[in-house]
């Protein structure tokens, strides 16, 4: 019997680089044009112009000539064709001029001032071959929102935010979508909107939940990430990661450094920075930390044999996995560390593969035996017998019948799971399943609640109109139906009706 898993799994890392060698400051301007980034301006106490080069294949800068116009800090950033473009800001009063720097000619040439006006704190991202700029603070809290074609050097306005108008949100582009939330208005604001280049209109997603300002966005992977912030009390050193596929955030490992808030990040094909930001105690800080997510592609190919007869010790399991940077790491419950064991009983065997990045990818097989021939037992009172799960410890955890016969089943179930012609897909790690069949055993329908990390189920109950309540516990975060749960400590109980 042969098995194939693929699987994108592995550990998020950071690592300290070399210090951005301009003063700590908050701020800043970042982006990425090509196989470079530019990191520059900012306040450290003055208002500051200066520009620097980061090279991260030798993890060096370069120090670039100065930005001709006003020092400034809170200004917006993007890249196009060649060129590095800096609009807007703040040095004391509000700023609308564009400056524009040719990576190629090492030059400075004026360029179009904003035409939203003067402000401070708006979001900028780029789609594709136009940049887009808009939010922001003036004395009023902003939502315009304006498209900039450096083809024609013509800046348009595009439909307005639909989210209230606010200063230091966050943003990030996938695709042909931008991706505009947090901020802060007179509140710290935890929503999130998309706006979609070709339609020109904008819808809302899941939020964060946890409301923010001066928090870097940026893109890696075709997933979408937030980090640090200010939250009103705190401020903030997490890291949570956005899947536009299932509208849903998930938590990352925290920057191993202080917090801070009005950061500066940049992304490249393999890899994010975060540098520079302040706090009010330590100051304005000029570190540089890369960040690394867990994706990696590790494929196996599994041949599995059962027992041949009752009672015998003959089954084996076959491993072949590609994908991965060898050295592979091979570690079996039974406490093998060979890609292949054999001599098995009936039972269930996982194996992990793990390679030298650290991606790593856990299986489980379960090896069986063919019935044994039991004369004069009587199996008469057995009866409706049905089965549901997959090849992952699945366990049924309640029971429950109701007013008409119907039969009410809780438990977990890990990896994908079938239950009659019905396949569930786990979000993670076990996720909790509640199913419901008829008297005659067919499946009526199942409904599933999990989120990243392992969930259980403690109980079920029905009341008087047929309701059904199910209590258990969540780890960090769980959808239920299409609500999005976070947990307020690592684990949270809950009950649904």
């Amino acid at each position: 019997m042969i098995f194939s898993q693929n699987k994108i799994k592995g550990q998020d890392t950071w690592t300290r680089m070399n210090n951005f060698p301009g003063s700590g400051r908050k701020g800043a301007i970042g982006c990425t044009l090509g196989v470079k980034s530019y990191v520059g301006l900012g306040f450290d106490g003055v208002y500051l112009k200066d520009l620097w080069e980061y090279d991260p294949v030798s993890d060096t800068w370069v120090q670039l000539p100065d930005m001709p116009g006003q020092a400034r800090a809170y200004a917006a950033c993007f890249a196009l064709g060649n060129n590095i473009y800096i609009t807007t800001g703040y040095n004391g009063i509000f700023l609308f001029d564009t400056w524009v720097y040719n990576t190629s000619t090492h030059t400075w040439s004026a360029g179009v001032n904003f035409p939203g006006g003067p402000r401070q704190g708006c979001i900028s991202t780029v789609i594709g071959d136009r940049a887009y700029v808009g939010l922001g603070y003036d004395g009023a809290f902003r939502k315009d929102f304006y498209e900039f074609d450096a083809s024609s050097n013509i800046w348009t306005p595009r439909t307005n935010f639909v989210g209230e108008g606010r200063i230091y949100a966050s943003a990030f582009s996938i695709g042909t979508k931008a991706y505009v939330g947090l901020g802060y208005n007179g509140t710290y604001l935890s929503d999130f909107y998309v706006y979609d280049r070709a339609s020109n209109t904008w819808s809302s997603i899941n939020g964060l939940g946890y409301g923010r300002s001066g928090a870097v966005g940026f893109a890696l992977h075709q997933k979408g990430y937030i980090a640090l912030g200010d939250d009103g009390s705190t401020l903030l050193n997490d890291l949570w990661e956005y899947d536009v596929n299932a509208n849903l955030w998930s938590r990352k490992s925290n920057l191993p450094a202080l917090p801070r808030e009005n950061s500066i990040s940049f992304a490249f094909s393999d890899a994010a920075y975060i540098s520079c930001g302040g706090d009010n105690a330590t100051g304005y800080f000029n570190d540089l930390w890369k960040w690394q997510d867990d994706y990696c592609t590790l494929s196996i190919t599994a041949i599995k044999e059962n027992v041949s007869c009752f009672g015998a010790a003959d089954g084996s399991i076959q491993i072949n996995a590609t994908g991965g940077v060898e050295p592979l790491l091979f570690t079996w419950n039974s406490g093998d560390n060979t890609s292949s064991i054999s001599g098995l009983v009936p039972n269930t065997y996982q194996v992990t593969i793990r390679d030298h990045e650290n991606c790593k990818l856990s299986k489980h097989f379960t090896i069986t035996q063919p019935s044994a021939l039991i004369f004069g037992k009587d199996t008469s009172e057995w009866f409706l017998p049905r089965r549901g799960g997959g090849a992952a410890q699945d366990e049924g955890r309640c029971i429950i019948t109701d007013a008409a016969g119907n039969i009410l089943i809780a438990g977990t179930f890990g990896g994908n799971a079938t239950f009659g012609s019905t396949s569930l897909n786990s979000m993670g790690g076990k996720d909790i399943f509640l199913a419901k069949y008829n008297q005659l055993g067919n499946l009526q329908w199942i409904q599933q609640i999990g989120g990243s990390l392992d969930d259980e189920v403690t109980g079920i109950g029905l009341d008087s109109l047929g309701n059904i309540y199910i209590s258990g516990s969540f780890r960090v975060m769980a959808v239920f139906g299409g609500n999005q749960y976070f947990a307020q400590g690592e684990s949270d109980i809950f009950v649904a009706k």
